[in-house]
Order: structure tokens, then C-alpha cells, then sequence
């Protein structure tokens, strides 16, 4: 059986767009079935709760799938211990995986070589994505710093304590009675 796996990280409007468009390609090069992650993390341990991932490696070791096929490879994950899992279950099996993207077929059970580029493209990918998760910690706490938050100044009527925006001690009646 082929099986398709897609995954997208957040559940905005693009993301939702971009996993129908992923699972769309899979149902058209003739996955059987395609497993679907909206909303989950590639990176985060936290945030792969209810992902569709660890019932790929069981379908793949269990021996219903004889091929598997993804979009793009990091769309599987973006660390390196889910990549091996991954990796582990195709080789144990002896199932490929076609990435449509570049059209190249992955065969760990025959081929170490791709088992070794897998690796570093995993490698690389848990890399940028841990670059990617510092720098927008540093430019949060920068903003923080100067008393803004995720859309600009903090409004009228509140005030930060603590590291949390909460009403202003002295600004927030005033504030109510704008609102009303």
C-alpha cells in the first residue's frame, strides 16, 4: 500500500492551504492513503501531541506500507531522532520513500548513502530551526524591553509587570470608560 504523509506546523489560513495542496499531490500520484498533520510541530516535542507521524512508523513496520511518499522530506520532521525513527522502520522493512519534490526515491535498506544525506539534511533542518527559534526570542524580548508586545505599543490602559501585560494600575478605569 503507498502511503502519503504531509504536515504543516500552524493551523492559519496559508498553512490550512498549503496541507490541502500537499495532500491533494499525494492522492494524485496514487497514495492509498494519506496521513495528515495540521497544526503540528516538526520541531517540538510538545507540539507533536496527536501527530499522525508514530502511526507512519507503525504502518511502515507493521508491513502495510510498501512505499511511502511526502512532499518534501522535512515535511516528515525536523529533528534528527525523528528522522532516524523514520529511517529506521524503512530500512528494518525494506520500504522507500519518494520525496515529490525533487522526485528522487530514499532506500535505506539498499543504499547507506541516503541514509547519510537524510541524516544531514535532518541535521541541518533541527539547526535552522533552533537558529530561527533564538532569534525570534531575542526579538521578543528585545520588543519586550521597550514595552511593546507581538502587535506594537501596548495599549492604552495596560502596562507590563512581570513580563505579562496586565491592566494598568492607574490607567485602566480611565481606559474602561473609552471603551464604553
Amino acid at each position: 500500500m503507498r502511503i502519503g504523509y504531509c504536515r504543516v506546523s500552524t493551523k492559519s489560513a496559508e498553512q490550512t492551504a498549503s496541507v490541502e495542496s500537499q495532500s491533494l499531490r499525494l492522492q494524485e500520484c496514487g497514495c492509498d492513503q494519506v496521513l495528515v498533520d495540521h497544526g503540528i510541530s516538526g520541531f517540538r516535542d510538545e507540539g507533536r501531541k496527536g501527530s499522525c507521524f508514530p502511526k507512519l512508523i507503525d504502518l511502515i513496520l507493521e508491513g502495510v506500507a510498501t512505499e511511502v511518499v511526502v512532499p518534501h522530506f522535512d515535511r516528515t520532521q525536523r529533528r534528527l531522532k525523528w528522522g532516524m525513527q523514520l529511517l529506521d522502520a524503512l530500512e528494518s522493512t525494506g520500504v522507500r520513500l519518494l520525496e515529490l519534490d525533487t522526485g528522487t526515491w530514499l532506500d535505506p535498506a539498499n543504499n547507506p548513502t541516503d541514509v547519510l544525506m537524510a541524516q544531514i539534511r535532518t541535521a541541518v533542518q533541527e539547526n535552522e530551526s533552533r537558529v530561527r527559534r533564538l532569534k525570534v526570542r531575542r526579538a521578543l524580548a528585545t520588543r519586550r524591553a521597550r514595552g511593546e508586545y507581538a502587535s506594537g505599543q501596548i495599549p492604552f490602559g495596560y502596562a507590563v509587570k512581570n513580563g505579562k501585560v496586565v491592566p494598568h494600575p492607574d490607567d485602566w478605569k480611565a481606559a474602561k470608560e473609552r471603551w464604553r
